[in-house]
């Protein structure tokens, strides 16, 4: 967790009751984080992509314009490392099963909200970004030595190639020299 304080990690909250955006930033602003606020989804997603890279977006499901279903599938689009927190007052297991699958949804969190509960969750949620940002780099180092493998094989098979057409000019010539010898050294009995 030390490491984490030493880094400034963005959080946006998305919320139309502005109580909850005061008190939540007040709270995580105190913790070390960056915290954005936002009260329309599309501004969120605005945010997202012009302030970006942020870590932990924890949003209200019900938000004027956009619910949260299309909400968290857009930001898994932009942003697929960003970790997604839903909070709800209202609780409806089939949506928050849509909105957990669609969108991929870290956790759920249920209003009025536990600050206390808020900080923990973005706190795990700021391990979980890590380990995607980790997983990213994997692989994406996992397609590079897998491209550097390709290119090494087809070098191999180059190498092999040439290897192949100088052992059959060493053969050419050995022959060619030992014939030129038995023709020189027919040429010295006879001419002897």
């Amino acid at each position: 967790m030390a490491g984490q304080k030493s880094k400034k990690y963005k959080v946006l909250i998305v919320d139309d009751e502005k109580k909850i955006l005061t008190v939540a930033k007040k709270l995580l602003s105190s913790e070390g984080y960056e915290v954005l606020t936002t009260d329309n989804a599309e501004e969120a997603l605005d945010i997202l992509e012009e302030r970006g890279p942020i870590a932990v977006v924890l949003s209200d499901n019900r938000m004027p314009a956009m619910r949260g279903t299309e909400f968290f599938k857009k930001i898994k689009t932009i942003c697929p490392n960003t970790v997604r927190i839903l909070m709800t007052a209202y609780y409806d297991s089939q949506l928050i099963e849509d909105i957990v699958n669609a969108g991929e949804v870290y956790r759920y969190l249920k209003k009025p909200l536990d600050f206390k509960l808020v900080s923990q969750t973005i706190q795990a949620g700021i391990q979980q970004y890590e380990r995607n940002l980790e997983v990213e780099a994997l692989g994406e180092d996992l397609l590079r030595l897998n491209h550097e493998k390709t290119e090494l094989e087809s070098t191999s098979a180059s190498l092999d190639a040439t290897i192949n057409k100088l052992t059959r000019v060493k053969k050419f010539l050995v022959v060619s020299l030992i014939g030129m010898a038995v023709t020189f050294g027919i040429y010295q009995v006879f001419s002897a």
